[in-house]
């Protein structure tokens, strides 16, 4: 395997995305905390809804482009890919076992699938999944390196 220009000058493959562990350590995310209302037209109920930071939008941006920039990762077909992986629990996911491929797939689906489960990034933040499947990418880039 060849490295591309990108990573000859010193920038890793996956280092626009893993730069975001430290950041998301501590991440100030949370979901709302709505007031009090009394369910009239008025003043309607307010459900809680995850409120990211910049932090946690800037990853979300991240992907997306390296997902544009990388073709060969397929995250069209994210659902289909992690789903033959057998990937069912993020939380207890053998991450070390993953291919680069598979923990890309996995990480655009919980972004992609936050538009049907509110918070699933926010969970995932909180239980550490994100943060386990960046560090294994960069566990694959100083492979890759060496």
């Amino acid at each position: 395997m060849s490295k591309t220009t990108i990573e000859k000058k010193g920038i890793t493959k996956f280092e626009v995305l893993t730069a975001y562990i430290e950041k998301l350590e501590g991440d100030d995310s949370a979901f709302s905390k709505p007031e009090e209302h009394a369910g009239t037209k008025g003043a309607p109920f307010v459900l809680p809804h995850p409120v990211y930071s910049d932090v946690v939008h800037g990853f979300m941006r991240d992907l997306h482009d390296f997902s544009k920039s990388h073709p060969e990762y397929d995250t069209k077909n994210y659902y289909e890919i992690v789903k033959d992986a057998g990937i069912k629990d993020l939380k207890n996911a053998d991450v070390e076992k993953m291919d680069e491929k598979i923990v890309v797939n996995t990480l655009f689906y919980i972004v992609r699938q936050e538009r049907f489960c509110d918070g699933l990034i926010l969970s995932c933040i909180k239980d550490g999944s994100i943060q386990r499947l960046l560090t294994r990418l960069k566990t694959i880039d100083e492979e890759f390196k060496a």
